[in-house]
């Protein structure tokens, strides 16, 4: 004897609104960077990220960056402090990790961007769309990306403190934590390692990482007369960095 089946209801797929409320994608593009970065949708890091952050604070102050001349000082400067204000909080496992710093490369750099590219600069969604369109374009140009740090790295040796990176160009390589000499690869290995710190609760020094490598790449096409691309890779560098101080400050909305 033949079973009957009570019968599915259909999906009113008609009923779905195309065209949400930005307010509901913005809260939407919130929650799923927060997924990504805290774990969690409610976009507050964990209790222990809480309290290496007040020690940030203790030892290193907040504030906000006032344009991109004085980013890589910014960035170098925090760097001390910003090495333990992420660290206390337990890491991701690695093959969760290599998926999110690969995200870009399975769904397209596109998908991302409309997700994310169109929130504020110093916010979470912002922020993390900025260190993916930062890898994505490393990855796309290994051989300019080189060429430009390296170039951007000798010039500021030459002219010091006051050149176009206002701090000493040691420093911000040292903060960037590229090999040397710093090859197509090595400058791609740098972008995932930079990325994948940003998922293992490293938050703070990722940003710092990227701002640096922004600074000095800057400085690179500046040299190399690609004036406009510097200017945006130097306000790049200016929102890194301000990221970077509010997510310490536990204030990056």
């Amino acid at each position: 004897m033949r079973r009957h089946h009570k019968p599915l209801p259909k999906p009113d797929l008609d009923a779905y609104d195309t065209h949400p409320d930005p307010a509901q994608l913005a809260e939407l593009a919130h929650a799923a960077a927060s997924l990504l970065v805290y774990g969690n949708t409610d976009g507050t890091p964990s209790a222990d990220d809480g309290a290496a952050s007040g020690g940030a604070r203790a030892s290193g102050g907040a504030g906000t960056s006032d344009g991109a001349a004085a980013s890589g000082g910014a960035a170098t400067s925090d760097a001390a402090a910003a090495s333990g204000t992420d660290a206390v909080r337990s890491a991701r496992d690695d093959e969760a990790t290599a998926r999110f710093v690969h995200l870009a490369d399975e769904i397209g750099l596109e998908a991302i961007a409309e997700i994310w590219s169109t929130a504020p600069a110093v916010s979470l969604p912002g922020v993390l769309w900025r260190l993916y369109a930062l890898r994505e374009w490393i990855s796309r140009n290994p051989r300019r990306s080189a060429e430009e740090y390296t170039t951007g790295r000798n010039v500021s040796r030459a002219e010091g403190l006051g050149g176009r990176i206002r701090v000493d160009a040691y420093l911000a390589e040292l903060v960037a934590g590229i090999e040397d000499p710093p090859g197509p690869d090595e400058v791609m290995r740098a972008a995932d390692e930079i990325l994948a710190g940003a998922f293992r609760g490293d938050f703070t020094m990722a940003l710092l990482r990227a701002a640096a490598f922004a600074e000095v790449a800057a400085a690179g096409r500046w040299e190399l007369g690609r004036r406009d691309e510097s200017r945006a890779f130097e306000q790049l560098a200016s929102d890194l960095v301000s990221s970077a101080r509010s997510h310490r400050a536990d204030t990056l909305g």
